[in-house]
């Protein structure tokens, strides 16, 4: 178990946020294939649902089953486990019915004697043919049971983590999704690590390829960190720096040489480079309950002890970075969340949270109508372009950033998991993040519980 949870750590820090679900459930399979434990009919249905265009009957409830539905249960049921499925799927209609209108049906239990006869895969392929819009959840209670809740649960980026695994041979790639910078995080580590005197960086471009190739031979010799920013706009360039990068040697490298790549997604990105380096993908991490923790995890009881205005600052950093998880994550929900897509980024709540220790050292009292002021129209309406977006913005935010919130117990959303957590030291608001759900309710968006449905659409 050790060496699996170590490769699915290890591999989840270079991919994006919508593939780790997907690697995890893979991982599973793989694990129960060589257990001989997944039957390969079962596991094709999952894949590609029906094959055939014909039905032994008819469709017994049209008013709320869909055909391709019932094609789906139809074909399922002539896998060897699911014999006599589309018969008595028809003869207990109405028990399937409260089946497939529950909000919780990937963790309720079958009608009739289906329940006990089927295990947890088999009734991953009911919930395929009903509730499609749930297989997600499904998937996430099915890797939790099978191996541990801590596989769908991506490690937060850790960066002196990945550094471990560099040497001056194997470089580090920073894989960029939009409105992401390393920079800033890339200058703060390296003062931890006492290389603030042995840093260089050249962001690539046009006639930038030379220059790099410089400042990589120099790099390499004393001993410095050298970051090349942006190599996707270098394509022309990327033979020549997969060439270097193929021929260091390290018994003529400096031993503290470390070459830092950042990159978006491309094509034209040397494809040694990229299984050679130690990949980090940076983007808002995925569900309320990691963008939180993640946010916190900049944070320390130091950072925190710094500020006048100690308990205030620790209750409206947590009311900050709950608005901030909320304002990301409503993106998901489509034109339901925002009527445009904004591109939120870490640096959005960073600014907020330095213009926030500003007023608490600067004032004896919290001043509300600045810091909704500066956080809403300044720092994140600066994004928005849509008059309703903005004006949706400004109502969440007055509820976070309030008097009212600052009580111990105070529900953010009508979900109850979601309340202000009791002061504490770094590690117990961890601790209490991690007692939240890893799959949010939309009310704690503020939306319907409906909004699910259009979300998995």
């Amino acid at each position: 178990e050790f060496f699996t949870y170590s490769l699915y750590k290890n591999i989840c820090r270079g991919l994006f946020e919508r593939d780790k679900l997907l690697f995890s459930f893979t991982l599973c399979i793989k694990l129960m294939q060589g257990d001989d434990r997944i039957d390969a009919q079962e596991w094709r249905f999952l894949l590609a649902g029906a094959t055939s265009p014909e039905t032994a009957l008819p469709n017994p409830a049209t008013d709320w089953l869909v055909e391709s539905s019932w094609l789906d249960i139809s074909d399922l049921a002539k896998v060897k486990a699911f014999r006599g499925f589309d018969q008595s799927f028809a003869d207990n209609v109405h028990e399937w019915r409260a089946y497939f209108d529950s909000l919780s049906c990937y963790k309720d239990a079958l009608p009739g004697e289906w329940n006990e006869k089927l295990d947890l895969l088999q009734k991953l392929l009911v919930l395929r043919c009903l509730r499609q819009d749930m297989i997600q959840w499904g998937i996430m209670a099915f890797v939790t049971a099978e191996m541990d809740v801590k596989f769908i649960e991506p490690p937060t980026f850790n960066l002196p983590l990945a550094f471990q695994d560099a040497t001056s041979v194997v470089p580090l790639l920073f894989v960029l999704s939009s409105g992401v910078d390393p920079t800033m995080s890339w200058i703060e580590f390296a003062k931890e690590m006492g290389f603030e005197e042995r840093l260089d960086s050249i962001s690539l471009g046009q006639g930038q390829g030379p220059i790099a190739e410089r400042k990589m031979t120099l790099a390499s010799k004393t001993g410095a960190w050298l970051l090349l920013q942006n190599c996707h706009l270098a394509v022309s360039w990327m033979p020549k720096m997969e060439a270097l990068v193929e021929n260091f040697d390290p018994a003529v490298l400096h031993p503290d040489f470390r070459l830092w790549l950042t990159a978006m997604p491309s094509p034209k990105f040397p494809v040694a480079v990229l299984q050679n380096a130690v990949k980090m993908t940076l983007e808002p991490p995925k569900g309320l309950k990691a963008n939180v923790t993640g946010s916190f995890a900049a944070f320390s009881d130091d950072f925190f002890a710094e500020c006048k205005q100690e308990v205030a600052f620790k209750k409206l950093c947590f009311s900050l970075c709950w608005f901030h998880a909320v304002m990301q994550e409503r993106r998901k929900f489509g034109p339901l969340g925002w009527n445009i897509a904004y591109d939120f980024s870490s640096s959005d709540r960073d600014c907020c949270i330095k213009q926030l220790r500003v007023f608490l050292d600067k004032y004896d009292v919290v001043p509300y109508k600045v810091i909704v002021e500066l956080s809403g129209d300044v720092n994140y309406g600066g994004r928005i372009t849509d008059d309703w977006d903005r004006r949706c913005m400004n109502t969440l935010l007055e509820e976070y950033v309030c008097v009212a919130a600052m009580a111990p117990g105070y529900q953010f959303s009508a979900d109850k998991s979601y309340v202000q957590p009791e002061v504490g030291t770094h590690s117990e608001y961890n601790d209490c993040f991690k007692a939240w759900p890893i799959q949010p309710h939309p009310e704690a968006f503020g939306l319907h519980e409906n909004a699910d449905i259009t979300c998995a659409q």
